[in-house]
């Protein structure tokens, strides 16, 4: 088997290589005949590279390393054919293709070079891919910097700036691919602290409760977090962000096991609560009464959702207990079938809405 796969070794890549490149130019296609020839040039070298390391039995770096070797004397000689002969298949490439596709091979083997071995290798860590990821931008932006070198020089005698644009180019996808693992680690670590500010701030309706459960359910209001918006002057309201909610209301209820974060998604709403806190007259009686709040939209669409333009928040102030009597009233039968208006009354929609206020509920 070992042999077998010696044999096979270059045929192999070889083929491996075609189909790259077939598959880069087919891709590339869109973009013109010079984005067909660079990104075919790219890949096809890259898959010969690689397979070599992966179809090698044995020292599949050193196989892989002498392959990027064959391919950058490939590269040069692609060069050479191209600038100093009239080898048609060679020197009908355009300007900037000369100078694209031998570097495009060269960039193929050393990102084949670089990332086959901790792809490859058994018990191979993130870490070290991410290592060996700086190596590779390091190398690109040095390879960059000297095309940029060469290139300013052919420039100066006239010949053209096209070297010094490409270099600049190499250059660019150097530091891109030396800042990638950085990147990938800030996400990493923003997505960690999101995690924590999730669990911190406790389960929020929407995300991690569906609104189709809490439709008509009543909840003692807790606190109300504004997460930056603002009421000017002139009453209007203006949101943090176009794409989150006005604010929050942190509620608990008997129905729920522990206290939830409830978004406030219509100004009308967020209005309504910040009439409460913003009076404190009104805060003092919350301070020994209840503030309650149940979420019953005028049009219930698929998944508890508010349809219409309707506000779905009421809010009322009541006696404390009142919220623990309605749930324990006749048995729970309001944690099966809710019945808010029986303390909250009928709901208004249109017109003056306000917080109501009910100090003898008939619970």
């Amino acid at each position: 088997m070992r042999l077998l796969r010696w044999v096979l070794l270059l045929p192999g890549a070889v083929i491996c290589g075609m189909l790259g490149s077939l598959a880069g130019g087919i891709t590339a296609s869109v973009f013109g005949q010079s984005a067909v020839d660079t990104t075919g040039a790219f890949v096809g070298t890259f898959a010969f590279v690689f397979a070599t390391g992966m179809i090698a039995p044995a020292r599949g770096r050193e196989v892989s390393v002498g392959a990027a070797a064959l391919a950058t004397a490939v590269a040069f000689v692609t060069f050479a054919l191209s600038m100093f002969t009239t080898v048609e298949a060679f020197s009908q490439l355009s300007v900037r293709g000369k100078v694209l596709t031998p570097v495009a091979q060269l960039l193929g083997a050393l990102y084949a070079l670089f990332l086959l071995p901790p792809l490859v290798t058994a018990r191979s860590t993130l870490e070290r891919l991410w290592r060996e990821i700086v190596a590779l931008g390091t190398v690109v932006a040095t390879f960059g910097a000297i095309v940029v070198l060469v290139g300013t020089v052919i420039g100066l005698l006239g010949r053209g700036w096209i070297g010094l644009t490409v270099g600049l180019g190499v250059v660019l996808l150097g530091s891109v691919t030396w800042l990638f693992p950085f990147l990938h680690l800030t996400l990493r670590v923003s997505k960690a602290q999101s995690t924590i500010e999730r669990q911190i701030q406790g389960p929020e309706v929407g995300r991690d409760i569906s609104w189709a459960e809490i439709v008509r359910h009543v909840f003692r209001v807790v606190e109300f977090d504004r997460a930056g918006t603002t009421i000017a002057e002139d009453g209007t309201i203006r949101g943090a962000s176009r794409f989150e909610p006005y604010g929050y209301l942190l509620v608990e209820s008997p129905i729920l096991n522990e206290r939830v974060r409830l978004p406030i998604v219509h100004r009308d709403d967020f209005w309504l609560a910040a009439s409460v806190f913003d009076e404190p007259k009104l805060m003092e009686v919350v301070a020994t009464e209840e503030l309650l709040v149940t979420y019953a939209p005028k049009h219930v669409l698929a998944k508890g959702l508010a349809g219409g333009t309707s506000h779905s928040l009421h809010y009322l102030i009541t006696p404390r207990g009142t919220l623990q009597r309605y749930y324990e009233f006749e048995g729970d039968a309001h944690i099966a079938k809710p019945a808010p208006e029986k303390i909250f009354g009928a709901f208004v929609y249109e017109g003056e809405i306000k917080v109501q206020v009910n100090p003898e509920p008939l619970i």
